[in-house]
């Protein structure tokens, strides 16, 4: 709740001190039972007595008011906790059940209780309802810790999911919400619950595109969520934002960015761990060392024990100095300005730009880690595309195999099927001149009969020699047609090959260079070169 964040909470005061129980009442660790009951009871009477109210209305106030008692009763330590009151028959279940407008869903979500929540909503309550300040169920959900005791936010986020991408009034998500509760210390863990338990519901439901949207909404400050959890030092949620590819680089409206704070972040991390090490020191007070002072300030040996520069208390006190032996041995000691010098003021110097190139050097080795990540990751890409070209080289190697393989056994079964079709054709030639043939020779016999009827005393003989004659012309003219028959049958097969081979020809001499009547002698030839040509492209591929 804004409550808890003060960089971007603008509400009213006045709010805060509204008759119903504030967000603070109910969210600080579910502790109820300090609130004062009985002055809740009264307002609510004195509102009844004031207000004139319908039937329907007062139905409605008594169920709000018997919902509230429900709510503020169910942490109370009884053996028997009481039912959840059910709502009047036709009630307006999106109506503010006080006076901040927050709806008996608000109220189930804020306290976790998953069953009120589900009845609800059978019931047909609005899961998108907003309050006064346009907060959402789901928002109200994570702004308290009851969710997170009873660990069942992610049964309240899967009901409520759909109203992830809602804004509040001040332009707040539901993750500003959760992060605004980070400035409290006791509640990271608690965040980082809420936020865990959402984005893994919103990824079952939104592309990864719509959750970047959403993560990078900006409030009225111009704060993202991430921002206001780096603020807070909340590594653990800003680890699960940056994971969901939540941008660090929005700066907000007093030019601040994410990136920013978590640098800041890290080296105040860094110096707490700095300070736990020096705090370790080895130096204790029965330490076998002298240890040198000035002005009364414990100097470092040179006895080569670890000492830190920054930790040294060595002072000039006017140029002059003492010595302090802690242990009563003996050892070298620093009596010139020159070395107190060198000891108090260039040597913390030292250490201090040691320190920066060292974080330099870090940051310059995460760089490479990070650009060796992505080479390698191009590198495996690559990979797999050669890998790909190689499988589908093989397919193409293999698929013109099998076409080459085939081409004469395919050669030899056209050859057969168009001599089966010279064969069929030739027969049905046959009949066709073999019918016309029995109807010119019955023409002729009827002729012939017709002839020697009327030739009545004609010689024998010469009527003899005549058909002698005639059938002589008869074998020869059958023996020409048997010839013609096959030499009609050739012709039909190769039907419309004559103006191809013309073009094949023509188009062989205008790339080869050639007279049109020397081709078919150089067909062997080119057919050789070019059978040779296509092995030598196969070897090279």
């Amino acid at each position: 709740m804004y409550a808890h964040v003060q960089d971007y909470d603008q509400m009213d005061v006045s709010a805060r001190e509204a008759e119903t129980p504030d967000n603070d009442t109910v969210a600080s660790e579910s502790q109820l039972g300090d609130y004062d009951m009985s002055q809740y009871s009264n307002s609510r009477k004195r509102r009844r007595i004031e207000d004139p109210m319908s039937q329907a209305d007062k139905e409605h106030q008594l169920w709000a008011d018997e919902l509230l008692d429900y709510f503020m009763l169910q942490d109370n330590p009884l053996d028997s906790p009481p039912a959840a009151p059910v709502p009047p028959a036709n009630a307006n279940l999106d109506r503010p059940i006080d006076e901040r407008g927050h709806t008996a869903l608000h109220w189930a979500a804020s306290m976790g209780d998953i069953e009120v929540v589900k009845d609800l909503i059978r019931r047909g309550a609005s899961i998108d309802v907003q309050s006064k300040s346009g907060e959402t169920p789901l928002m109200r959900s994570v702004i308290f810790t009851n969710s997170f005791d009873r660990r069942n936010s992610e049964k309240v986020a899967a009901l409520l999911i759909r109203t992830v991408n809602m804004q509040e009034w001040f332009g707040s998500t539901v993750f500003h919400h959760i992060a605004g509760i980070t400035q409290s210390k006791k509640k990271y863990e608690c965040a980082r619950y809420y936020m865990d338990c959402i984005l893994n519901k919103m990824a079952e439901v939104l592309s990864p595109d719509q959750i970047e949207r959403i993560l990078n909404e900006t409030d009225n400050n111009g704060d993202t969520a991430i921002t206001i959890a780096a603020r807070n030092g909340a590594r653990k949620c800003v680890r699960s934002l940056i994971g969901r590819n939540a941008a660090v680089d929005i700066p907000n409206a007093a030019g601040e960015t994410a990136d920013q704070l978590i640098v800041q972040l890290n080296h105040r991390r860094q110096e707490r761990t700095n300070t736990r090490q020096l705090s370790s020191s080895p130096f204790q007070a029965d330490s076998a060392y002298s240890h040198p002072t000035v002005g009364g300030a414990v100097q470092p040996p040179n006895s080569g024990m670890p000492f830190d520069p920054l930790s040294s208390h060595a002072t000039l006190n006017g140029g002059s100095s003492t010595q302090t032996s802690m242990s009563g041995t003996g050892g070298d000691t620093y009596k010139s300005e020159a070395a107190l010098t060198l000891t108090s003021q260039i040597m913390p110097v030292l250490f201090t730009k040691a320190k920066t190139l060292a974080t330099s050097i870090d940051s310059e080795i995460a760089e490479k880690d990070a650009e060796l990540a992505e080479a390698e990751r191009v590198a495996a890409m690559r990979r797999q595309e050669i890998d790909l070209l190689r499988r589908q080289q093989d397919e193409l190697r293999v698929r013109e195999v099998e076409q080459t393989s085939g081409g004469v056994d395919g050669d030899e079964q056209l050859m057969q099927e168009l001599a089966g079709l010279e064969q069929e054709c030739e027969g049905l030639t046959e009949s066709e001149q073999a019918f016309a043939l029995k109807q010119l020779l019955a023409a002729e016999d009827r002729k012939a009969a017709s002839t020697m009827d009327g030739a009545g005393g004609q010689d024998h003989d010469a009527v003899l020699r005549e058909k002698l004659s005639l059938a002589r012309q008869l074998v020869e003219l059958q023996r020409q047609r048997k010839d013609l028959v096959k030499q009609i049958v050739a012709n039909l097969s190769v039907a419309g090959m004559g103006a191809k081979q013309t073009e094949y020809k023509r188009l062989i001499t205008g790339a080869l260079g050639v007279k049109e009547e020397d081709v078919e002698g150089m067909l062997p030839e080119i057919v050789a070169e070019l059978e040779e040509a296509r092995g030598m492209e196969a070897m090279g591929a």
